[in-house]
């Protein structure tokens, strides 16, 4: 279809000029003000023909809720076109590379690769502490600017945990960074999609390739790889890559043999969790991938899955009977209980050294309550301040023991 039809064409004050995406479900515009004493260059973004306007509305509430964080464009409004009942988005206009791009032609080394990531890790982990998912995560849609700033766009395919209307469709669906229960059947909606997203773009930054390669793949075979293949640890894959194409290794200023021993041990592990095609096995949120990264980047070994706790998964069929468990008695009881356990355990815990090495285990149960109860939590206060009081003796103790085990 012809979109060019909207070039120069005005909503507000804002003039489009020129078409800068139209995949997905929308149409996004580079516009330029026309009225005012000064000049600005933004975004404009609105359904194609066909598509519900709700999903523009919808990215219009989420970036309206991030509008605090220095990691998502910032939003400066939303309205509906004149004679039209078509809804559109006016947000910044970001000047930035894709971030394996960015990594690429600068020539970073693997600790500034990591660096770099952990930013993308930070707007996870606040993306998941608002109740969003962003589940379309891939290079495309984080952004480095010429500062080394990281930005993360794109919200059409994000969703609250408490909607019922997220798309798993594998047609709009980014297969070499999707997690394999999106193309399952028996969808399950999980803030851990994104921690495989992220995963999967780290394994990019610090291999050249992807973790299974689906694109060299027959169309008819990548589904069933990505449900069913590991992907191989990311030191051999940096090796035989890099040994292939020299250009891999120049790139992150190594070798390929100090490459596969740079990426050998504790970040080889950090990724296999992170890739887990089993949920328990993976970390459940951005803010137990950000723990681990950090971890590694301090030469530690990244942060364990037990798998017990499980990874705040809501099946999109058992929703509404959690909702009803959730705001239920009994649960709260346990919920409050685990809590009088955990002071406990602090309280009677001396050395400053054995209070830091309860924190990680204190750090998961509370992520796990929190997505877990988030249906319950919009309408339970009860639960709200059970919660409160958690992160009030995390915060507490991490204060007194500098919070490193």
């Amino acid at each position: 279809m012809d979109y060019s039809k909207w070039l120069g064409k005005r909503i507000g004050v804002w003039r489009l000029d020129r078409l800068v995406r139209t995949g997905g479900r929308a149409l996004i515009f580079r516009a330029e003000r026309v009225e005012g004493e000064y000049a600005q260059t933004v975004v404009v973004k609105m359904p194609k023909p066909g598509v519900p306007g709700w999903e523009i509305e919808r990215e219009r509430d989420y970036l309206q809720q991030l509008r605090s964080s220095p990691y998502f464009p910032r939003l400066f409004e939303g309205g509906v076109l004149e004679n039209s009942q078509t809804p559109f988005i006016v947000m910044e206009h970001i000047r930035g590379e894709r971030i394996d791009v960015f990594a690429d032609e600068r020539g970073l080394d693997i600790p500034k690769r990591l660096d770099l990531f952990k930013q993308l890790c930070q707007a996870i982990d606040y993306l998941h502490k608002q109740s969003i998912g962003h589940l379309d995560l891939k290079p495309a849609n984080v952004l480095v600017t010429l500062d080394g700033s990281v930005k993360l766009i794109d919200f059409g395919t994000a969703c609250r945990l408490d909607e019922l209307h997220c798309t798993s469709d594998s047609d709009l669906l980014t297969l070499e960074y999707a997690s394999p229960e999106r193309v399952g059947d028996g969808q399950q909606l999980a803030l851990s999609a994104d921690v495989y997203g992220a995963t999967s773009i780290l394994f990019l930054l610090l291999t050249g390739r992807t973790p299974l390669q689906l694109s060299e793949r027959e169309p008819e075979c990548r589904i069933r790889a990505l449900r069913e293949e590991d992907p191989p640890p990311a030191s051999q894959a940096a090796f035989a890559a890099s040994s292939k194409d020299w250009r891999i290794a120049r790139f992150r200023r190594a070798a390929p043999d100090v490459l596969r021993e740079q990426l050998r041990g504790n970040l080889d592990e950090l990724i296999a969790i992170g890739l887990a095609k089993t949920l328990t096995q993976r970390y459940a949120t951005g803010s137990l991938l950000l723990e681990s990264v950090s971890r590694v980047c301090e030469g530690k070994p990244p942060r364990k899955v037990t798998g017990r706790l499980g990874v705040g998964v809501i099946d999109m069929s058992d929703k509404q009977q959690l909702w009803a468990v959730a705001a239920s008695l009994v649960l709260l009881s346990m919920l409050a209980a685990f809590f009088v356990h955990s002071l406990a355990s602090l309280s009677t815990t001396r050395s400053r050294q054995q209070r830091a090495a309860f924190l990680p285990i204190l750090r998961e149960q509370a992520e796990w309550w929190r997505t877990m109860l988030r249906p319950a939590l919009a309408t339970d206060s009860r639960l709200i301040e059970e919660l409160r009081t958690l992160d009030e003796v995390i915060s507490r103790t991490e204060a007194e023991t500098g919070g490193r085990p």
